[in-house]
């Protein structure tokens, strides 16, 4: 999942930090730095983003990452589900 919050995170700090103008190497580093929840260390590798501003993109990373999981779940039961219920149907149609 770190990998996953970290791949949303940098998504958003992408473009937010080149619109503040820092360097390809700064907004990996800084999007690393946000997907472990260092606010302060991102913000002294993007200064010209406010906390509020690394804030917000780090709680939208995370709640599309929940929304994935969310999803992926629901997809998993279904497919459980279908799963058992023809394998017990399968069994019925024997017994």
């Amino acid at each position: 999942m770190g990998a996953s919050l970290t791949w949303l995170v940098r998504d958003s700090v992408n473009v937010q930090g080149a619109l503040s103008g820092a360097s390809d190497v700064a907004l990996q580093r800084a999007a690393q730095r946000l997907a472990t929840g260092d606010l302060v260390g991102a913000h002294r590798l993007l200064p010209k983003l406010s906390l509020l501003d690394l804030t917000s993109i780090y709680a939208n990373a995370f709640q599309s990452l929940v929304f994935i999981l969310f999803i992926m779940t629901l997809i998993s039961s279904a497919a459980i589900f279908l799963l058992f219920s023809q394998a017990k149907r399968m069994e019925d149609e024997k017994g």
